[in-house]
């Protein structure tokens, strides 16, 4: 069992729930606009079903690897899964926020010694006005099904400041 933590700001008050979810979510990145809107960046993998792919696909894009051939943007994203904006909710100091748009992105996986991109998202959603200019802890929660199975993941991403 791993855990990790990013952008954590450790405070006396601080209570940390840790549970078992089967989607991850990270390389998280928040952003705010004078708009008052939020960006939120990050990309999701579900265990169950990349393991479950992975167990078909790896095979094959390792052969590729060793090879030293691209891996297409095909296989590669077919073993993670695809999110839809229904399926993302935000908190922002526990209010939930309404999610305007959401669109995919994609990062390289170079570093990472794979010859392909990875599927990710930026969801931007509104600011309430009840939120005044302070900083807030931004829950980030996603619900899936994959071969009917319903799947969930949570993360959180501290002390975002809104002007």
């Amino acid at each position: 069992m791993e855990f990790y933590g990013w952008n954590l700001n450790l405070r006396e008050e601080l209570e940390l729930n840790i549970k078992v979810d089967k989607i991850e979510i990270y390389r998280v990145a928040v952003a705010t606009t004078p708009k008052r809107t939020i960006l939120v960046d990050f990309c999701p993998m579900d265990v169950v079903h990349t393991v479950k792919k992975g167990s078909v696909i790896f095979p094959h894009i390792l052969e590729k690897l060793k090879k030293g051939e691209k891996v297409s943007m095909e296989e590669s994203n077919s073993i993670y899964p695809k999110i839809k904006k229904e399926n993302v909710r935000l908190f922002l100091g526990g209010r939930k926020l309404n999610i305007w748009t959401m669109g995919e992105r994609y990062h390289s996986l170079q570093n990472y010694g794979i010859l392909s991109l990875r599927r990710g998202y930026i969801v931007e959603a509104g600011i309430p006005e009840q939120l005044k200019s302070g900083n807030y802890d931004l829950k980030i929660e996603l619900s899936a099904e994959f071969e009917g199975i319903k799947e969930y993941g949570e993360a959180i991403y501290f002390d975002v400041h809104i002007s």
